[in-house]
Formats: structure tokens, sequence, C-alpha cells
């Protein structure tokens, strides 16, 4: 209702659409004042209250459905060359990235992910499905931390630093944050067979995060 305050947060920049125009791809600005509104301690002075909109053309329901659920998903390996950091999930999963860094105010840090590498073994960030991830994280000068609003599936990820620069990156801070409904494992692999195996869990993994 009207008591509730709303704000457009302007950290998220456009900076394209991935495959069939069905994805945005993102440039998110650390420095924008509605990083953090979800903290307490948030300054909302400037927030407008919520208007009612008296000839909305929808209408609400309760969601059939059980919320999301949240997962963080560590490295399995994390590979350095000069400015380039490649990090390896150990299998796909859908989500985004999530790191700290601190450098300076409009330093921009170069993101690209990928479901598979080329024979070079660097990221093939031009996806089979038409997509082309690369986006972007404006640091502010503090310690900021990469909020990616949209999803996509992957397992690699590379972070490109800008060339002649100190940002300080907190390794341990690297997670896939991944997305899923809730899922529980009611059937059984009636085999013990190693060809078979992998391709249960394969099925297994598709139905939980795919």
């Amino acid at each position: 209702d009207t008591s509730f305050k709303c704000a457009i947060h302007s950290a998220f920049e456009a900076c394209g659409i991935a495959g069939y125009q069905t994805q945005f791809l993102e440039k998110y600005h650390a420095e924008t004042r509605e990083v953090g509104f979800e903290t307490p301690e948030f300054d909302d002075t400037y927030w407008q209250q919520a208007v009612i909109n008296a000839n909305a053309d929808y209408q609400l329901f309760p969601q059939p459905s059980q919320q999301l659920v949240f997962e963080d998903i560590k490295p399995v390996s994390i590979k350095k060359n000069g400015q380039s950091i490649q990090i390896d999930f150990g299998g796909i999963f859908v989500g985004g990235l999530r790191f700290s860094a601190k450098g300076k105010a409009g330093d921009i840090i170069t993101l690209r992910f990928a479901q598979e590498l080329e024979q070079d073994g660097s990221l093939r960030y031009k996806l089979r499905a038409n997509c082309t991830y690369i986006e972007y994280f404006v640091l502010s000068g503090s310690n900021d931390v990469l909020n990616q609003f949209d999803y996509k599936a992957f397992r690699y990820a590379e972070i490109i630093l800008p060339e002649n620069s100190d940002i300080q990156l907190d390794e341990a801070s690297i997670v896939l944050a991944a997305r899923h409904y809730p899922f529980e494992l009611k059937a059984k692999c009636k085999y013990d067979d190693p060809a078979i195996n992998p391709i249960w869990d394969l099925c297994v993994s598709s139905l939980q995060y795919g």
C-alpha cells in the first residue's frame, strides 16, 4: 500500500541482450546510492511513497510453487594469468557471480562466463546458445560486492582486472550464487556401474539446477 517507499535501483545499467531477446546483461555500478538498500541502517529519506495504480492491467494471486532456494557454490579451481582470474565451479549451475573487491572509484572489472572451454583453455564466452556473456563491475573506491540481478547458466567465470590497476580482490569471497526450486531426491539408481552413474548424476543435477 502507500505506506511502502520505493525507488529505482540505479546501480544496474543495461549492456546488451543475450540469447534470443530473453536475457539482460548488466553493468553493475557499486557507487550508486541505492547500493545497500536492504540493510536496516540504509537512509531512504529521498525515496518516494508507493502509489496505487487504479488501472493496473494485472491481478495478484498466491504463488503456487515454493520460493527459490539460494546456494553458494565455491570454486574448485582458481587460475591467475596476468590481469585475468579464471574460475571453475566444477559443474554448470544457474545463478550469478559474487565477490568483493576494492580499487579506485571508476575502475571497471570485466566479467566473462562460459559453460565450456576453448581448445586453448580460454573461456568459450560466446555460447552455442547464441549468448555472448560479457558483463562489467564498476567500483566505488570502497570495499564493493558484486550484486548481479539476472541469472545465467555457467560453469566457468573470468574476472579481468584493468591494466595497471591496484585492485585488491578477495579470492575467498568468490562464489557462484546458485538459485533453484527446493529439490529432494527420492529415486535411487539401481545400478553400480562406472559408465551409468555419471549419466544418472547428470540427470539429477539437470533436474535440480536446470
